[in-house]
């Protein structure tokens, strides 16, 4: 999502396609695995590289997991990506 007015990006990531660490949803397959592991850490290098380059653009940059928007975590989420933006925005 981009919010051009508060120079702000967010990225939902899937936690297993971009390999969130201590994560339940976020396991290497029994097969194929170097495949997998290879691709997991492409989508983790590509995801620091836009990061770095929306950083040097001065954007701010908030990601947010599948799993912070599973029902029990839902809210916490929310109230944190707005108190990001508003800092961000504050600055």
């Amino acid at each position: 999502m981009v919010l051009p007015k508060y120079r702000t990006v967010i990225f939902v990531h899937g936690c297993f396609w971009h390999g969130h660490k201590d994560c339940k949803y976020f396991i290497i397959p029994k097969t194929r695995t170097e495949w997998w592991t290879n691709k997991i850490n492409g989508n983790q290098k590509n995801d620091a590289r836009k990061k770095l380059e929306l950083n040097i653009a001065e954007w701010n940059v908030i990601e947010v997991f599948e799993c912070e928007l599973k029902k029990d975590k839902l809210d916490k989420t929310i109230n944190k990506i707005v108190l990001d933006i508003k800092k961000a925005f504050s600055c």
